[in-house]
């Protein structure tokens, strides 16, 4: 079985772009799950507040390249 998907550039080029980060997405959602866990498991929960998540997320998508449209 193939699948392919075929973009009309320069049209489709905002999902082009999304397409091609979707592994590097799911690296970084895998990456903050264990940041998170780590707190559950070893630190206070009470700790991880709204910020703190946020910073941790947009740092993880900095370190991949990963742009939010």
């Amino acid at each position: 079985m193939r699948a392919y998907l075929r973009f009309d550039l320069p049209d489709d080029n905002e999902d082009y772009k999304m397409h091609c980060q979707t592994s590097e997405l799911h690296c970084a959602i895998y990456d903050f799950d264990l940041w998170l866990r780590e707190f559950t498991k070893y630190g206070d929960p009470k700790k991880v507040d709204a910020d703190s998540c946020r910073e941790k997320l947009w740092e993880l998508l900095r370190e991949r390249n990963i742009e939010l449209i």
